[in-house]
C-alpha cells in the first residue's frame, strides 16, 4: 500500500493587494470570488503572470521602450497568488508538508485563513522552505495564499540582471518555482544524495555509492522503519537492491546512508560531450512501515565522474575531469527576463551551446530550476553555478563598486545559509555540476563563507567550491580563485586576444568579451521602431534601450561604431550596417575562441575562457551568440568556427599558425595555407604535414609575408586528415592591422590608436555563384536535413557568403544548425560544401514535412496484431466500473511482463500501473491509457459483448459496458509498448507506458499523482494520450491548443427556515429560493459571457423536502458547467456564486450557502509547439487521415493532470472509432446524429483499423521525440 503524496500547484489567481479590501488573510479561505483576478499557471513572477494571463502582451512591451512605460508604482505593494486544492481525508499518521522552492524575495504565506509562515522568516529568492501544515488541512477543498512583497535589489537577496538589460517593473516578484504539497505517513525522507568513490588502481571499473536521506518520525510514538532502495544501472536490466531496518524515536531525525559498490560492467562513467557518453543512473529509495504501509519514497539521477580544481605556478585555476585537463569553453547563461521558465526554449538555448561547441555555461546568479540541471546533464554540458554580482548578494564592506547596497546583517547570514543549503540540495546529484562560486565579483566574507561551506558540506557536496570570479580577494576558508576578471566587455580587435596582458588569452578569464552580437534585420525588426533603426545606424553615438540601461558604459555603441566605420567604412543604409555588424562580430568571437583554445598548454596555458554572454535575457543588441529570437548570428559562427574540437588558426599577433585539437583523435594531419588578394590572384601557398595530439595545440609555422601586404588579402587555412578536409578557416587581413593601447585600457575595453583598414571590402565586385541543394533524412523527425553546395563561378572570391532558409508559406526566416562546414558566413574560394539542419520547433508548416524517419522506423518491424484483437475482445467482454479494476490492471501486468522490458510498478492511486522501459539517455516520454467502464447495459449485439455486473458505491448490482473506448485504450497501449520495445535500437530515452483507474469519476489521474506517481517513476518531459471518439475510423484527429474542455460539478446548499405549508408566511421557503436561483442561472452563459468564450451551464438536479404540506429547511440545487478556458470557469464560477449569495440575501435566508465542488476536470490543453511537432509526425505517417484542426469538444478528461502536476508539456488526440462504411452512408444522408457516440449502450470501436492506427499513433508520438539523433 502507498500513500497519496504529492500535489504540485497547477495555477495561481493573482492580484494586486491595491484593489483589495478586508484582511488579507480572509483572501486564503475558499470559496473566495477570485473571478476578476488574473489566472497564471503553475508559477511565475507577476509580471510574467500578466503577460501569460493576456493582461499585457510580450511583442508590445518589447517593442522599443515600452517597457519603460509601464508604472512601476503596480508593483510596490504587495501581490496575491491564490489556489485551491484538495486533499483526501487523513488519516491518524498523516501530515501534511509545504515546499516552497523560490519565492522573490519574501512572502507570508497563509493556508484556509492561518498564517503558517511569516515574510520575517521566508526571506530571500533562493531560500527554499518545508513547512509542515497538517494541522490546517481541512477535508474536501483548502486554500493556499502566497503574498509576496515588492522586491528591492540592493536590500533583498533576490535576482537581478545587473547590466544586461533593465530591470523588469516588478523587480521579479513572485512565485517563480514550483510550489509542492506533500503528503507523508507518520515518517518522511528528504531529497536523495548521492556520494561515491571511485578506487584509486582501478576508477572506471570499481565504485562505491552512497545513497544518504534524511528520515524524520513526526509521531509522539517510536516506529520501525524499513528503507528500501534500488539503484538502477544505465544499459542494464539487473537493479541494485538495498535496504535497512531502523528504530525512529519519537520526533527524532536520522540520516541514513546506503552503501554498495559498482563492479566491472555495472560502472559507466560520465563525461562532457566532447569525449564520450552521459550513461545516467537512477536511485529510488521508499520508508516502509509495517505490514507494508509505504511512508514516503524519493528518487534521483546521478552519473559518476571525478571533478577537480587546482591552482597552477601562476595562481591560475585549472579544471580536471575524470583526470583529463578541461579546459572550459563556456558562456554566460540568461534566464527570461520576466523568470519565465519555458523548457523546450532551454533545451534548445543548451544545444545550441553544445553545437557551437562549448563545454559549460556560467550561471551567475538566475539558478533556474533542476529541470535545466536534467538537461544538461543528459547533453554533457557542464554547469559552473554561483551567486550574482551588483546587489545585496555581494553587501560587503569592502565592496564599493555598488551605490547604496545593503551591508549584510545577522537576519542576511540565515538567509545565505538557506539559500545555499537549499540549492545544493537541487544541484547536489547531478553530474553536470562543475563548481559552485559563492561569490562573482567580490569574495564572500568569514561568516558568510562559514554558513556557505557548512551547508554545502550538509548537502555532501563533492565539487569544486571557488571564492569568486575574480582575483580580487579571497575568504581565509578558500584559496585564491584562480579566476581573472580584467574585461573587455565591449569591442576589441581580434588580435588583442593573442596578447599578453588584461583578458587575453591566458589564465582563466571568467566573463570577458568583445561585446558582440548585433541581430540580423529580420530580428531586429521584431523589437525596434523605425525610429530605433534609423538611430541604430544613422547616430554612432545614440544610446539604446535595447543595448543596456542608460547610465551604463554600455549603453550607447560609440565604441563598437568607431571601429565599424574606421576598419569597414561608413554605413550606407541600415542593410549596410547590419551586414557589417555580422562581419565584425564574426571576426571577434572567432578570434576570442582560437586565442584561447590555441594556448591551451602554452607556458602560461589558458586554462578556460567564458564568453559574456551565450545568450540574452530579452530582445538585446549585445552579449549574446544567438539573438533572443533563437536565430544565430554573425557572433555564433564565429564562436562556433573558434570553438571546433579540431581546427587551424591565425596568430593576428605573430602571424603564427596553430593545429587545435580538443578532441581524443589523434594522427597525421595536413594544414594548407594559401593568400589571395581581392582580384583572386595567389600571393602565397604553404602546405605541411603534421602530427596531432590529442588534447593539444602547438604552432606549427608562421607566415611573416602578411605583415608586408599592402593592400587586403584572404588568407585560406584547410586541416585535413587521408584527404578528407576536416576544418576550413578563411581570414581578411591587412599588412597595418589594428594596434592598441594597452596602458589606457580601464575595466571594460581596451582603446584602440590605429585601426585595420578593411573598406575595400566593400568595392568587391559581385561575385557569380551557383547553388544546389539536395534534400536528406535525419534521424531526428523534427528537423530536416539539406546539403547546400555553393559554387564560385567567377575568378573574384566571393566574400562573406551568408545562406538563410525561409518559410515558404509565411516568409520567416527559419533557424539552422550547421553541421561539416563553419556558418553561414563565409568567404567561398572556389567551391565550397555545407550541410546544416533545421531547428528543432520552427513552424508547424516546416515540421509537417520533416517527420518520415518515424514511419521507416515502424514500417522496419511490423506488428502481428490479431493476438491484440482477441485481447481487446477479452478487454470488452470483462470491463470493470472505476475503483474496481483489478482484473484488468492484473491481466495488463501480466502482458507487460511478458515483454520483458518494463520495470512495472503497480498498485498506483488505486490499481493504477505504469510500465517504465529505460533505454539510455534522452527524454522521457509518458503514453496513457483509462481502463474503467460505466454502469450501462450493452445494447450493441457484438459476440463479445459484456454481460457483466458488478456493486456500484451505493451497494447497487448493476450491468457494466465499455461504452468510452477505454477497452481500446488499453488494448492499443499494449500494442505499442510491444512494438517501441521491438524497435528499441533505433530510439534513446525512457518511455512510460502508464494505465490509469477511475477516468470516468475524473479523480484517477490525481489520484496516482496523490499516491506519489513521480516518486515512482522518471518524470516525464513529456505527456501524450489519445481518446476513441465518434469520428470516421482509422482518422487522427488534434488541434493545438484547448482540444477539450475543463467540466465542474458542484452542489450548492441553500437554507431556509422551515415550518407548515399552510403558514407559508411564517418561513423563508427555500424551494422558491432555489427556483429564482435556478432561473436566473439561465442567464449566465446568455448575458454574462463573451460570445468568443465558449461556455455551457446545465441544473441537473433540485431536492428539497420529503412530502407536499412541509416546507423544508434547506434545498440542494447540483450544477454542470463546462468551459474552454480557465478564465471562462472563473467567469462562470464567480457568476454562480454571486447570484446564488444575492439571491439568499433577497429572500432572508438564515445561513450562507455553501458551495460543494463534486466533481472537477481541468481543460486539455495541448501545448502549442508539442502540438505543432506531432502535426508532423501524423501528417507524414496518417496523409489525409490526419485532420490537425478538429473542433474542440465539451467533452472532458482528467489526462492533462498527469503533465500540470509535473509542469510539462502534454498532447491529446482523438482517434476514430466508427466503421467506415457506415460513417460514410450516414455522413452522405445527413444522418450523422444517428450514429452511436461515447457512453452509449450501442458504442462499441469496429476493431480495424482502429487498433492499429491506434498503436501507431502512440509509437509515433512516442518515437517523435525520441528518435535517435545519429
Amino acid at each position: 500500500m502507498a500513500l497519496r503524496n504529492r500535489i504540485v500547484m497547477p495555477g495561481w489567481h493573482i492580484q494586486n493587494t491595491e484593489v483589495l479590501q478586508g484582511p488579507i488573510s480572509g483572501w486564503s479561505l475558499p470559496n473566495a470570488d477570485v473571478s476578476n483576478w488574473s489566472r497564471i499557471g503553475s508559477k511565475g513572477t507577476v509580471m510574467g503572470g500578466l503577460i501569460e494571463s493576456g493582461r499585457y502582451n510580450e511583442q508590445t512591451l518589447f517593442r522599443s521602450d515600452t517597457l519603460s512605460t509601464i508604472e512601476k508604482s503596480h508593483f510596490q505593494s504587495p501581490w496575491l497568488f491564490r489556489e485551491e486544492f484538495s486533499i483526501p481525508e487523513l488519516d491518524a499518521g498523516h501530515h501534511v508538508f509545504l515546499n516552497l522552492h523560490g519565492v522573490s524575495s519574501k512572502a507570508d504565506v497563509f493556508i484556509n485563513g492561518h498564517l503558517v509562515v511569516s515574510c520575517e522568516d521566508q526571506k530571500g529568492a533562493y531560500a527554499g522552505r518545508t513547512q509542515e501544515v497538517t494541522a490546517f488541512i481541512r477535508p474536501e477543498v483548502n486554500c493556499l495564499l502566497i503574498q509576496a512583497w515588492p522586491t528591492d535589489y540592493l536590500k533583498d537577496m533576490a535576482i537581478s540582471f545587473a547590466d544586461w538589460n533593465p530591470a523588469p517593473p516588478d523587480n521579479g516578484m513572485g512565485v517563480w518555482r514550483h510550489v509542492v504539497i506533500k503528503v507523508t505517513g507518520p515518517v518522511s525522507v528528504s531529497p536523495l544524495r548521492v556520494t561515491y568513490a571511485q578506487d584509486e588502481a582501478n576508477p572506471h571499473s570499481r565504485v562505491t555509492v552512497t545513497v544518504k536521506t534524511e528520515i524524520e518520525n513526526h509521531e509522539n510514538a517510536p516506529q520501525d522503519v524499513a528503507i528500501h532502495c534500488q539503484i538502477a544501472v544505465p544499459g542494464n536490466s539487473q537493479n541494485v537492491a538495498l535496504s535497512r531496518r531502523m528504530y525512529l524515536l519519537p520526533h527524532s531525525r536520522s540520516t541514513v546512508a546506503l552503501e554498495t559498490t559498482l563492479e566491472d560492467d555495472q560502472v559507466q562513467i560520465w563525461w562532457p560531450a566532447a569525449w564520450g557518453q552521459q550513461p545516467l543512473y537512477r536511485v529510488d529509495l521508499n520508508v516502509s512501515l509495517p505490514p507494508s504501509f509505504i511512508s514516503d519514497s524519493a528518487w534521483a539521477g546521478f552519473g559518476i565522474r571525478k571533478v577537480e580544481y587546482t591552482l597552477n605556478n601562476h595562481g591560475d585555476g585549472q579544471f580536471f575531469i575524470n583526470g583529463r585537463h578541461f579546459q572550459v569553453r563556456g558562456a554566460g547563461y540568461a534566464p527570461d527576463i520576466f523568470l519565465r521558465f519555458d523548457p523546450e526554449r532551454v533545451e534548445a538555448i543548451l544545444r545550441y551551446a553544445v553545437h557551437i561547441g562549448l563545454n559549460t555555461i556560467r550561471l551567475e546568479g538566475k539558478l533556474e530550476n533542476s529541470i535545466l540541471y536534467g538537461l544538461a546533464d543528459r547533453l554533457g554540458l557542464l554547469v559552473m553555478a554561483g551567486w550574482e554580482c551588483c546587489d545585496k548578494w555581494e553587501g560587503w564592506t569592502y565592496n564599493e563598486d555598488v551605490d547604496g547596497v545593503e551591508v549584510w546583517k545577522d537576519e542576511d547570514y540565515r538567509i545565505g545559509e538557506a539559500s545555499m543549503l537549499h540549492e545544493a540540495e537541487m544541484m547536489q546529484t547531478h553530474s553536470c555540476m562543475l563548481a559552485f562560486l559563492v561569490g562573482s565579483d567580490y569574495w564572500p566574507d568569514e561568516r558568510a563563507t562559514a554558513a556557505y561551506l557548512g551547508a554545502l558540506n550538509r548537502m555532501d557536496w563533492s565539487n569544486p567550491v571557488i571564492a569568486s570570479a575574480s582575483k580580487r580577494g579571497h575568504p581565509p576558508q578558500l584559496s585564491s580563485s584562480g579566476m581573472k576578471m580584467e574585461g573587455p566587455y565591449d569591442w576589441v580587435p581580434p588580435g588583442y586576444w593573442w596578447g599578453e596582458r588584461l583578458g587575453a588569452a591566458f589564465g582563466f578569464a571568467s566573463e570577458l568579451s568583445a561585446g558582440s552580437g548585433t541581430p540580423e534585420l529580420s530580428s531586429l525588426r521584431r523589437f525596434l521602431s523605425d525610429v530605433d533603426l534609423a538611430s541604430l545606424w544613422g547616430k554612432p553615438q545614440a544610446g539604446h534601450y535595447h543595448q543596456a540601461p542608460s547610465g551604463s558604459v554600455f549603453h550607447s555603441r560609440e565604441i563598437y561604431n568607431k571601429a565599424l566605420k574606421r576598419r569597414y567604412g561608413s554605413p550606407t543604409s541600415l542593410e549596410d550596417y547590419v551586414f557589417k555588424c555580422q562581419v565584425m562580430d564574426y571576426e571577434a568571437t572567432r578570434a576570442q575562441f582560437e586565442a584561447f583554445a590555441a594556448r591551451q598548454n602554452a607556458a602560461r596555458p589558458a586554462a578556460g575562457v567564458v564568453y559574456w554572454m551565450l545568450n540574452s535575457a530579452w530582445p538585446s543588441l549585445h552579449w549574446q551568440l544567438f539573438d533572443y529570437y533563437l536565430y544565430p548570428m554573425g557572433a555564433y559562427y564565429g564562436a562556433k568556427i573558434g570553438a571546433r574540437p579540431e581546427h587551424v588558426a591565425f596568430d593576428y599577433h605573430s602571424s603564427s599558425v596553430y593545429l587545435i585539437n580538443h578532441s581524443l583523435s589523434a594522427g597525421v594531419r595536413r594544414i594548407t595555407a594559401e593568400c589571395i588578394d581581392l582580384r583572386g590572384r595567389r600571393l602565397y601557398h604553404r602546405e605541411e604535414t603534421v602530427e596531432a595530439t590529442e588534447i593539444t595545440s602547438k604552432q606549427v609555422f608562421s607566415i611573416p609575408e602578411v605583415t608586408t601586404l599592402a593592400t587586403v588579402a584572404l588568407m585560406r587555412l584547410v586541416l585535413s586528415a587521408s584527404d578528407v578536409e576536416i576544418s576550413r578557416n578563411v581570414y581578411w587581413l591587412n599588412g597595418r592591422m589594428d594596434r592598441l593601447n594597452w596602458d589606457k585600457s580601464t575595466w571594460y575595453y581596451t582603446p584602440t590608436t590605429r585601426y585595420a583598414d578593411f573598406t575595400s571590402l566593400s568595392q568587391l565586385e559581385q561575385a557569380k555563384m551557383n547553388t544546389s541543394i539536395d534534400m536528406l533524412a535525419h534521424p531526428d523527425p523534427s528537423m530536416k536535413q539539406l546539403r547546400v553546395r555553393l559554387q564560385n563561378m567567377s575568378s573574384i572570391p566571393a566574400f562573406f557568403v551568408r545562406l538563410t532558409v525561409h518559410d515558404p508559406m509565411t516568409g520567416e526566416q527559419l533557424t539552422l544548425y550547421y553541421t561539416n562546414d563553419s556558418s553561414a558566413y563565409s568567404p567561398v574560394c572556389p567551391t565550397l560544401q555545407i550541410g546544416h539542419h533545421q531547428q528543432k520547433t520552427i513552424n508547424n508548416a516546416t515540421m509537417a514535412q520533416t517527420a518520415t524517419l518515424v514511419s521507416e522506423i515502424l514500417q522496419s518491424s511490423p506488428l502481428d496484431l490479431v493476438p491484440y484483437e482477441n485481447l481487446y475482445k477479452h478487454f470488452h467482454a470483462n470491463p470493470e466500473l472505476s475503483l474496481q479494476e483489478q482484473r484488468t490492471s492484473q491481466r495488463i501486468v501480466d502482458h507487460l511482463a511478458s515483454l520483458n522490458a518494463y520495470d512495472i510498478h503497480t498498485g498506483i492511486g488505486g490499481f493504477g500501473l505504469a510500465g517504465v522501459l529505460r533505454n539510455g539517455p534522452g527524454k522521457t516520454v509518458l503514453l496513457r491509457a483509462d481502463m474503467d467502464a460505466l454502469p450501462v447495459k450493452e445494447e450493441t449485439g457484438l459476440p463479445y459483448s459484456s454481460t457483466a455486473t458488478a456493486t456500484d458505491p451505493d451497494g447497487v448490482s448493476r450491468p457494466v459496458m465499455h461504452a468510452c473506448g477505454h477497452d481500446m485504450h488499453i488494448t492499443a497501449l499494449l500494442a505499442a509498448a510491444e512494438q517501441l520495445v521491438r524497435v528499441r535500437d533505433k530510439w534513446n530515452g525512457t518511455l512510460v507506458v502508464l494505465f490509469q483507474p477511475n477516468e470516468e469519476r475524473g479523480a484517477g489521474a490525481q489520484a496516482m499523482v496523490d499516491d506519489g506517481l513521480y516518486d515512482k517513476i522518471p518524470v516525464p518531459d513529456i505527456v501524450l494520450g489519445q481518446h476513441v471518439m465518434r469520428l470516421r475510423a482509422g482518422t487522427i484527429n488534434c488541434r493545438t491548443g484547448t482540444i477539450m474542455a475543463a467540466a465542474d460539478s458542484m452542489k450548492i446548499t441553500v437554507f431556509g427556515r422551515g415550518g407548515h405549508g399552510s403558514l407559508p408566511h411564517t418561513t423563508v421557503d427555500p424551494v422558491l429560493l432555489a427556483a429564482h436561483i435556478v432561473v436566473r442561472l439561465q442567464g449566465v452563459i446568455s448575458r454574462e459571457l463573451d460570445p468568443d468564450d465558449v461556455g455551457v451551464l446545465t441544473v441537473g438536479s433540485l431536492q428539497a423536502g420529503q412530502t407536499e404540506n412541509v416546507i423544508s429547511d434547506k434545498a440542494e440545487i447540483g450544477i454542470d458547467f463546462r468551459s474552454v478556458s480557465l478564465e471562462t470557469r472563473e467567469k462562470i464560477v464567480g457568476a454562480v456564486k454571486r447570484i446564488v449569495k444575492a439571491e439568499c440575501m433577497a429572500s432572508g435566508s438564515p445561513k450562507d450557502p455553501i458551495f460543494t465542488p463534486t466533481r472537477r476536470f481541468p481543460p486539455t490543453v495541448n501545448e502549442i509547439a508539442l502540438a505543432s511537432k506531432l502535426a508532423g509526425s501524423f501528417s507524414a505517417h496518417f496523409g489525409a487521415d490526419f485532420d490537425p484542426d478538429t473542433p474542440r469538444t465539451m467533452v472532458a478528461e482528467d489526462f492533462s493532470i498527469l503533465a500540470t502536476a509535473c509542469g510539462r508539456p502534454s498532447c491529446f488526440w482523438f482517434l476514430g472509432g466508427i466503421d467506415r462504411d457506415i460513417w460514410d452512408a450516414l455522413v452522405k444522408d445527413g444522418k450523422e446524429g444517428e450514429i452511436p457516440g461515447n457512453h452509449s449502450a450501442r458504442f462499441a470501436p469496429v476493431i480495424q483499423p482502429t487498433l492499429k492506427v491506434g498503436a501507431e499513433a502512440l509509437a509515433v508520438g512516442a518515437l517523435t521525440f525520441l528518435c535517435r539523433e545519429d
